[in-house]
């Protein structure tokens, strides 16, 4: 996060410490420091008092001056520590600090095989964000708790606990054609994040499978001809084809009348190929390295991939 401290806040005692929670996240790199009072705390009581963490914490903001005249990418959030809260993003010393000490936790439905979908692409699209997964320190973490309705109601209960939490969802959208809106409980996922103003990321695809490039299904490990066969047969499905695929399961059997549509014009030999699907295991697909797949995700994502590192970064 981006925190800008109130020099009102420097000058109470009662609010040190938390403050001093504060800049060890800073020095940990969770967090940046910036807004037009950073020269004016050097001065307050908090940064003179030598006898307590004064002359470290000294050190930290005028680092943090010096970082201030640099693009905070790929910071988005923003709070300011005030005494006083007044508006959305301001916060007491007590509950910002609690706050900065909060991970940012990415919510998916699998946090093995989504998780690794999520941090393919950060690791393929946004190095300066790469970073904070690689860590020790943890500043980003992954939870999943089951289903879209039990991440609905894991939502609900994190946001009753105080400030806004840092978290963000990302839920496959299980459409089954271009014409098909979300899941119904995509959909109820997605306005209960709104309502609360928590990112949510809908994937613009059936699932995060759908993004796979062929250089990365040609990269599975452990396959023999018959996953050579598939990938030539799904290789050969036009874009919209390969956006609605169920690349686990296969061709339905009970299509609905959308999913016919998409698939009917399909060849029979091609047809029987991919009829089964890749397996289960296909998601493994996305820790196959070394690989530079950015260019072909960039090509099968369509834009959305994009779309949904920025749901992300905003709470960074």
């Amino acid at each position: 996060m981006i925190i800008e401290i109130d020099v009102m806040a420097a000058h109470d005692e009662r609010a040190h410490d938390d403050l001093d929670r504060i800049l060890y996240k800073v020095e940990d790199g969770w967090h940046l420091l910036h807004g037009a009072d950073l020269e004016d705390l050097v001065s307050t009581p908090w940064l003179r008092d030598q006898g307590r963490a004064g002359t470290k914490a000294r050190e930290l903001v005028q680092a943090a001056i010096q970082r201030s005249a640099y693009p905070t990418k790929p910071h988005r959030r923003r709070i300011r520590v005030t005494p006083s809260p007044q508006q959305d993003g301001e916060l007491t010393p007590k509950h910002a600090a609690r706050l900065s000490e909060q991970p940012l936790v990415i919510l998916v439905e699998n946090r093995f095989d989504d998780g690794a979908f999520v941090r393919r692409i950060v690791a393929e699209f946004d190095r300066s964000f790469n970073k904070y997964l690689s860590t020790s320190t943890a500043p980003v973490t992954f939870d999943s708790v089951g289903g879209k309705g039990q991440m609905q109601r894991e939502v609900e209960a994190r946001c009753q606990q105080g400030p806004r939490p840092r978290l963000v969802v990302v839920v496959d959208s299980d459409r089954r054609a271009p014409s098909d809106p979300p899941s119904p409980e995509a959909t109820r996922l997605h306005g209960a994040c709104s309502r609360r103003g928590i990112p949510c990321w809908v994937l613009a695809k059936r699932e995060a499978e759908n993004y796979l490039p062929k250089m990365l299904l040609d990269a599975h490990r452990n396959t023999g001809s018959e996953h050579r066969r598939r990938v030539d047969a799904w290789a050969k499905l036009n874009e919209d084809q390969k956006d609605f695929y169920d690349m686990k399961e296969g061709l339905s059997g009970g299509p609905t009348e959308a999913e016919r549509a998409l698939f009917d014009d399909l060849p029979s030999g091609q047809r029987a190929t991919l009829g089964s699907g890749f397996g289960s295991k296909i998601s493994q697909c996305w820790r196959h390295y070394p690989a530079n797949a950015r260019d072909e995700l960039r090509v099968r994502g369509r834009g959305d991939l994009e779309l949904g590192l920025e749901f992300i970064r905003q709470e960074i």
